[in-house]
Order: C-alpha cells, then sequence, then structure tokens
C-alpha cells in the first residue's frame, strides 16, 4: 500500500480551545491592551494607556473593512481578508506594481476626507505595512496559549498505529502546536522538517521527510515557534542564515548565540497571496515535500478544512484526478455545507467524484471520528 494522509484545518483546533476565525478577527479590531514596542513589533500587555500607532492600525484596518464591505457581505470579513487588502496595498508599488489597487489607493484617501494634493500614497504603504505586522504579531499570541488534554485527538493515533500504510502524512494548514502537543503526549516519533532536540533550536532539514520516520508534519502555512535565524561569530559577526524550530520554548529568548531576523514567526496567512509566497522562504522547501508525498497518498482525510487555499485545492484535484485508486474521505457534521461553499474548482467536480465514489462523506467532527468507520467507507 501507499502513504496514508491527512489534512487539517483550522476546525481540528477548535476543541483544543483555540480562537476560532471570528474571535481573532474581533480581537485584532478591537487592538485590546495592544501596545507597539520600541523594538517594532505589536505585544499584548493589557495597558490602558492609549497607544497612538496602535491607533492609527485601527483606523486604517477600519477604513478597509468599511470599503469593502459590500465585496464581503455574504460571508463576512475577517482577519485573513484584511491582511490580504493590506498586503496588497503594502506591495503594490514594489512587489505587485498593481494599478488597480492604485486606484483602491485613491479611493482609501479620498474617503479619509483629507486634501488630496498631488497623489503619494507613501502614508498609505507605511499604514498596510504596520497592519500587517499588526495582525502576524497578535496573531502569534492568540496562537501559541497552552492547550488543554487533547484525547479528542485519539482517532489520530489509531490511523498511525493501523497497518499497511507506508508512512503517515499530516499535511496542516495550521499554525498552532496542537498536533505536536498531542504527539508529544501519545510519545508519537514524528518528523517536522527539522533537526533533533525537542526543547531547544533545530535546524530546518527538510530532506528528513523522505527518510526519517515514519509520520510526517507538514505545517504548509508555518508555524508560531519558527523563525529566521542569523547565528552569530564571536566578533558578532552573522554566519549564514537558516530556518529554526525553538520548540515548546515559552521564551524566544532562551535561545542563545542567534539573532532572530525579524522578530516575527513564520506565519503566512491572507488569501491569494499565500500562492505567492509558496515560492519564497522556507515555503518553497514545505510544498516541494507537499508535491513529493501526496502523489504517494492513496487515502486523504480532510478535517477542519473549507477548502479557502486555490493553491492548495489545485494539488487536491490534480492528485484525485490522477489514478483510479485515490479516495477522499471528508470529515465533519455538515460536509455537504462545506462542498456548496467551496471555491468553484472543488464545488463543481465533487458531486463527479462523489458518484464515482472517489470521494466520501463521514457525518462527524475529528472528536468524534471512529476509525474503523472510516475505513468502512473506502
Amino acid at each position: 500500500m501507499g502513504d496514508l494522509s491527512f489534512l487539517l484545518g483550522a476546525g481540528v483546533s477548535l476543541p483544543a480551545q483555540i480562537p476560532t476565525t471570528a474571535e481573532i478577527t474581533k480581537y485584532l479590531l478591537s487592538g485590546q491592551g495592544v501596545q507597539y514596542s520600541r523594538a517594532g513589533k505589536f505585544v499584548v500587555q493589557q495597558a490602558v494607556a492609549h497607544d497612538p500607532t496602535v491607533q492609527e492600525v485601527l483606523t486604517f484596518l477600519q477604513l478597509i473593512k468599511k470599503s469593502t464591505t459590500g465585496f464581503y457581505q455574504e460571508r463576512g470579513l475577517n482577519y485573513e481578508d484584511l491582511y490580504y487588502l493590506a498586503a496588497q496595498i503594502r506591495d503594490f508599488t514594489t512587489e505587485d506594481n498593481n494599478p488597480v489597487v492604485s486606484c483602491f489607493v485613491r479611493e482609501l484617501i479620498a474617503a479619509q476626507k483629507q486634501p488630496q494634493g498631488s497623489f503619494s500614497p507613501a502614508p498609505m504603504i507605511r499604514l498596510a505595512g504596520l497592519a500587517t505586522n499588526y495582525i502576524i504579531d497578535l496573531l502569534a499570541f492568540l496562537l501559541a496559549k497552552d492547550t488543554p488534554k487533547l484525547d479528542y485527538l485519539a482517532v489520530l493515533k489509531k490511523a498511525i498505529n493501523a497497518s499497511g500504510w507506508q508512512r503517515v502524512n499530516f499535511f496542516s494548514l495550521n499554525h498552532d502546536l496542537v498536533l505536536e502537543r498531542y504527539f508529544r503526549q501519545e510519545e508519537i516519533n514524528y518528523c517536522d522538517g527539522f533537526g533533533r532536540g525537542e526543547d531547544r533550536l533545530r535546524p530546518w532539514q527538510p530532506e528528513l521527510f523522505l527518510t526519517a520516520d515514519r509520520v510526517n508534519l507538514l505545517k504548509l502555512h508555518g508555524s508560531v515557534n519558527w523563525y529566521h535565524f542569523s547565528p552569530l561569530t564571536a566578533t558578532g559577526q552573522c554566519r549564514r542564515d537558516f530556518f529554526g524550530c525553538i520548540g515548546f520554548l515559552k521564551d524566544k529568548k532562551a535561545v542563545l548565540g542567534y539573532n532572530d531576523i525579524t522578530d516575527r514567526p513564520l506565519i503566512l496567512t491572507g488569501r491569494t497571496n499565500k500562492i505567492l509566497e509558496y515560492n519564497r522562504s522556507i515555503y518553497v522547501d514545505l510544498h516541494y515535500y507537499f508535491y513529493r508525498l501526496l502523489p504517494r497518498t492513496e487515502l486523504l482525510i480532510i478535517s477542519g478544512y473549507s477548502f479557502g487555499d486555490r493553491g492548495i485545492n489545485s494539488w487536491l484535484i490534480n492528485w484525485l484526478q490522477s489514478a483510479a485508486n485515490k479516495r477522499i474521505v471528508l470529515l465533519g457534521p455538515t460536509p455537504e455545507q462545506t462542498i456548496e461553499q467551496a471555491p468553484a474548482g472543488i464545488r463543481n467536480n465533487w458531486p463527479k467524484w462523489q458518484a464515482a465514489a472517489r470521494v466520501v462523506h463521514y457525518p462527524a467532527a475529528i472528536e468524534a471520528a471512529d476509525w474503523s468507520e472510516i475505513l468502512s467507507l473506502v
């Protein structure tokens, strides 16, 4: 047999009391207790004092939210949409060079009811840069929380222990540490693409995905404990940069002898911008090995994912149509509703796949899933 794989989205972390998308969005737009530090990072201190930089960011986010209300009216705008909009404004004169965004910026300037004079996008670009940093900093803060006992993921252990599969891969779109903590709780050996040594700095070694443990964990959108480091020599000069994971350390400063280049974790959020980022930074390696491992997969279990990533969807479609032995089991209390709300590429093909028994529904969330029942469906 080939590989068994799981594709896991945010819904898998909700029973671990990780904040929902709506809760994260509400908190980001409130700015409660957030301060802008001298180091240029947004931190939560539960401070009462008014922070002018935070207020600037909140005003900017409300402005772009108000300007796009009609577009997002049906499903509602969330923090990933806000990041995507802000990132386009931040990059439109450099990365994207998009004339459509220029028109949007002009509308935003006009909405502020300030004298425009000669058009200068620089102030808006500055605010957009602050806003994207603000979202990443607070997202990392909210998702790095400790989690209660994770027994609700027992079906994962049963799947790992099942005989016959060459390898069990977990393709996660989450930034939190729920899966790592569960594997640690159950003493499950796994490869996350970093070298050995759980509670210390571990360097990125993605080739391990094909050569190490039987269980792989690929976090395709990054993680709250991944950073871009520069090691320091005795004279303070940097040697070669590298990506590193700090395990379950509470304080990143405990990693001595290294400088974190950005002081922000490697977290990928937003919308269509994700597809562009797959060709940069650590995500190049991650998606390369995702593309290497997915074709070996015969059975793919999807849970907690609403098919919002068009790049991932494209690879799912190509994989499912590549051979007759490929199967998907979609977990969730309302799988039909999930497909109805999915992008067209998934939604339009799903009935055809379902009629051919290439995809099947298991109408229960992961915490209520029974492994033997899942296997009986395929």
